[in-house]
């Protein structure tokens, strides 16, 4: 007697519990996630709030962690900025900021919110979708 299992026997078994444990397990766990993050589908905008420079002519420039929150961490300095966007304090963020920004050219500083399409920025199209100026304040310098 031969006791060896079919092939399509266990990919047959196999489909069956791959459909299944998603139906089962509600929580995250690998290698199957109802995570929303894996299991549902994203737009290819990006809402993005944070602080540039504008010069005197036009010229955008965006401003590194350090300027807009005193830190390195780029999560921490989106998260003050959002934060200050939502707690309606983004006139007090910008005047931080102008003290710790020192321009070598007139402009002003303006805390904004900015949506990306984030297949265009990865083809060098930088150029924002929509901006929403939140707060605008003078340079020191």
């Amino acid at each position: 007697m031969n006791h060896r299992v079919k092939p399509y026997i266990f990919l047959a078994a196999s489909a069956i519990l791959v459909g299944l444990v998603p139906m089962i397990n509600q929580h995250d766990s690998f290698p199957l996630s109802p995570y929303p993050m894996f299991s549902n589908r994203r737009t290819t905008t990006e809402l993005v709030d944070t602080a540039v420079f504008i010069t005197e002519s036009g010229s955008v420039f965006r401003l590194n962690p350090e300027i807009i929150a005193g830190t390195d961490e780029v999560i921490l300095a989106a998260q003050t900025v959002s934060r200050s966007i939502a707690n309606g304090t983004t006139a007090q963020l910008c005047a931080e900021i102008t003290g710790r920004f020192d321009a070598d050219t007139d402009g002003h500083i303006e805390i904004v919110t900015e949506v990306f399409d984030a297949l265009n920025w990865y083809a060098d199209d930088k150029s924002p979708i929509s901006r929403t100026v939140h707060a605008t304040c003078q340079d020191k310098s």
